[in-house]
């Protein structure tokens, strides 16, 4: 049995340099404890994962359609064993979290919204490293394929070193870069 962390071309890169799939960022940063690596049961998507972005027709904010973010910021799959005796389950991680109830539910509510199975979510609080990882593969016209060294991917390049800052520290040109992306992103 298998269990699946999804991330963007951005991360992967990242990832593959640090050697770990490391515990969330955003998380140590908003004070959540614990921190954890996000995975899923789901072999297709963890829909929870595809970024947010306002919808110009009817501005709403929706998360990306799979190939909206696979087009955009790559949409890329890293397969592992399950784990289960080190991972931690979503019903589990409600009552291990310093979250509150309100936001539990809300997480939970737009993941469903979203199309996921809170049944599906595990947690390692513990960075993963690489050498875990059985598979990677990356969402490219409808279905995932090996992600090898070989595969060039232009369109993700030259962001891929701004994005994959870990300290979140960034220099003008960077942020300039960022603001220009997120902008393009925001509006489909």
């Amino acid at each position: 049995m298998n269990i699946y962390h999804y991330t963007t071309y951005q991360n992967y890169k990242s990832i593959m340099n640090d050697g770990f799939i490391k515990t969330s960022y955003k998380e140590k940063k908003w004070k959540i404890k614990p921190a954890g690596v996000w995975l899923s049961l789901n072999p297709v998507c963890e829909y929870t994962c595809l970024r947010t972005v306002l919808d110009i027709r009817n501005g709403i904010k929706r998360p990306m359609t799979m190939n909206e973010q696979s087009q955009k910021l790559g949409l890329v799959r890293f397969t592992l064993p399950f784990d289960k005796p080190n991972l931690c389950s979503w019903a589990a991680y409600k009552y291990k979290s310093n979250i509150t109830h309100d936001e539990l539910i809300m997480l939970e509510t737009n993941g469903v919204l979203a199309g996921s199975n809170p049944k599906n979510w595990y947690i390692s609080f513990q960075d993963v490293p690489t050498r875990k990882i059985e598979n990677i593969s990356i969402y490219l016209n409808d279905e995932y394929i090996p992600l090898t060294d070989d595969l060039i991917l232009p369109q993700f390049e030259e962001l891929a070193p701004i994005f994959s800052t870990r300290d979140g520290k960034y220099d003008k040109k960077d942020i300039k870069k960022i603001i220009e992306y997120q902008n393009q992103l925001e509006t489909i």
